[in-house]
């Protein structure tokens, strides 16, 4: 933000991601829930301007994990949420509305991350804001407590519902707090996203076990041992494997994966190029894995026909029961495919596209 202002940077993305695992059966694994969310930072077509942004460093046990830990460890509850949560956020949001000379009621969106369904109430009641009026939801009542993604998930919802000279207030906490003071501007409905973030939530896509959650998030870690991939095969395959680069004869427009050096229709071996593939397509033919020890099980494995050319056999993620059929429309998504020499490999799966 302050780089921006003072012309050091001219745009400036900022990414948050937050997938924390809780051990099973704890007080806190109904709590947790991840995102990941971008936000550009810049001096074109803004959306909302930063208007000033007030901070508080303080030393309280209340979410943490160790470096040796595999689950998120917490202190839930009234005094974490009454000494952390209420008095370092509370002290945060005092101090900007202050120095801006700001009421409580000139705040048009009120978003706060919130450790718990009540806790970001009772502190909008205690600033003196209308919960009801000016409160967002925040993302713990729908996703769970996104950690570091929750603030901007709260401010993506916040620019979602504005309207142009609205007074946008976000409040962050973690060892501390931040509160960062917005203004919308006239750009905002002509710049808003054509899909909000809760176009996300109806695409949800329930699991339907304990079992299958605890596989998705490795606690019960199934996955068949793949094969090693060195450095000398990514390097050859980068383009191919990763950019999805397939090959197009100039003789008769056959477009095939992967790359080669002899027309597959055609057979001529003289006039092949580099072709980027399009990353959606639909299922030609599919078969369902009911033996493979993997995360997805049983795992459907579909031969999808690419828009503009190409066919590839991938696995397909992301599905409910019955959905996987011939003709499914779907994209392509680049995911973690298998461990092999003690290393995570990945590549392209099949996702449904709703």
């Amino acid at each position: 933000m302050y780089a921006v202002r003072a012309g050091a940077r001219a745009d400036v993305l900022i990414a948050a991601a937050d997938a924390r695992v809780a051990a099973p059966e704890s007080e806190i694994e109904g709590l947790l829930g991840d995102a990941a969310v971008a936000v550009r930072v810049g001096t074109k077509a803004v959306i909302a301007d930063v208007v000033d942004a007030a901070f508080v460093s303080e030393e309280f046990t209340h979410v943490w994990r160790t470096d040796d830990q595999k689950f998120v460890q917490a202190f839930p509850g009234k005094f974490s949420n009454t000494y952390g949560y209420a008095r370092d956020l509370g002290e945060a949001i005092r101090a900007l509305l202050g120095a801006q000379n700001l009421k409580p009621e000139s705040i048009a969106k009120l978003a706060l991350q919130s450790p718990d369904a009540r806790a970001g109430v009772d502190l909008a009641k205690e600033l003196g804001f209308d919960p009801k009026r000016q409160l967002l939801s925040p993302a713990i009542n729908t996703i769970g407590s996104a950690g570091v993604a929750d603030p901007l998930v709260a401010l993506a919802a916040a620019l979602d519902e504005g309207m142009p000279g609205d007074w946008i207030l976000v409040g962050a906490y973690g060892e501390g707090a931040d509160a960062v003071l917005l203004r919308a501007t006239d750009e905002l409905p002509r710049q808003r996203s054509a899909h909000p973030w809760k176009h996300a939530l109806e695409k949800k896509l329930p699991l339907p076990s304990y079992e299958k959650y605890l596989k998705f998030r490795r606690v019960m870690d199934l996955d068949e041992p793949g094969e090693a991939i060195t450095n000398v095969l990514e390097y050859k395959e980068l383009k191919q494997d990763i950019r999805l680069y397939g090959s197009r004869c100039g003789a008769c427009g056959t477009v095939q994966f992967p790359m080669a050096h002899v027309c597959i229709k055609c057979k001529q071996h003289s006039e092949l190029s580099d072709h980027k593939l399009r990353k959606q397509g639909t299922v030609f033919t599919f078969t369902v894995d009911y033996l493979v020890q993997n995360i997805e099980h049983p795992l459907p494995m579909a031969v999808i026909d690419m828009d503009g050319g190409g066919r590839l056999y991938l696995q397909v993620t992301d599905f409910a029961d019955g959905e996987v059929g011939i003709g499914l429309p779907v994209t392509l998504t680049f995911r973690r495919l298998h461990e092999g020499g003690g290393n995570h490999n990945y590549f392209w799966k099949a996702r449904p596209v709703r």
